[in-house]
């Protein structure tokens, strides 16, 4: 009753706010499931982990699985099997306490592209990649701040952990996502210690995206998050670099 209660809260935020809520979540969170055997046909090594997400577009079940090297232990690969059974990514592999991938169409490709939050405990780097699938590194799009509106607890706005996170906010316009974000606010992060430690040359200013969630931090509130407004990912990386 009290979860019920609390979505219904949610939507009716949502709804004042302008934004757009499907019954279906719009990111897409790998399972980790146990290496089917077709899989662990293609790799050798140990398997330390294996997940399952459509991370192409096609609609069907496709693979990440973590490799470990056998001399050096929380070292591998980190193979991207899709569901013909190709291998069609390979990534140096390393342990991380946290490690959040969700995947969305965010430019109307069909490709989703990947919202991560990743790091320790004493820093998170939150980014969006454009995935490549031609031998080359997934390219950075942007570096953001995360902010949750939980819909528990009225208007007020939370610091989005990714444990916390359970959709990011979007609409659709044109056949693209746009997300709901802002500039006008202040945040700071950034630098070689802390969330965002990741941010690149190019950008001059880090946004907040937000997202749906339920905070498990309520001392983490986030406050004078002015000036939302929806913008297309092209649009925010614009924004970013000036």
């Amino acid at each position: 009753m009290r979860r019920l209660i609390s979505f219904w809260l949610f939507l009716v935020l949502c709804v004042l706010q302008g934004i757009s809520v499907n019954a279906r979540p719009n990111m897409k969170s790998p399972k980790k499931i146990k290496a089917p055997v077709k899989i662990r046909k293609l790799v050798k090594g140990k398997i330390a982990e294996t997940r399952t997400v459509d991370f192409d577009g096609d609609k069907k079940a496709d693979y990440i699985i973590s490799v470990e090297d056998k001399t050096e232990g929380e070292l591998g690969e980190k193979f991207w099997i899709n569901s013909k059974l190709d291998i069609v990514k390979t990534q140096s592999w390393n342990y991380i306490e946290t490690d959040f991938l969700w995947f969305i169409d965010l430019d109307g490709d069909s490709i989703p592209e990947i919202i991560s939050a990743s790091g320790f405990e004493d820093g998170i780097d939150y980014s969006i990649y454009k995935q490549n699938f031609n031998g080359q590194e997934d390219t950075l799009l942007l570096v953001f701040n995360p902010v949750i509106i939980d819909g528990s607890r009225g208007k007020k706005t939370y610091w989005g952990y990714p444990w916390d996170i359970s959709d990011v906010l979007v609409k659709s316009n044109g056949g693209k996502f746009e997300l709901f974000c802002s500039f006008n606010h202040k945040i700071v992060t950034g630098g070689d210690d802390g969330d965002n430690s990741n941010v690149p040359e190019w950008q001059k200013r880090v946004p907040v995206i937000l997202f749906s969630g339920r905070t498990t931090q309520p001392q983490m509130t986030v406050a004078e998050i002015e000036t939302r407004k929806w913008l297309n990912i092209r649009e925010i990386i614009q924004e970013a670099q000036n």
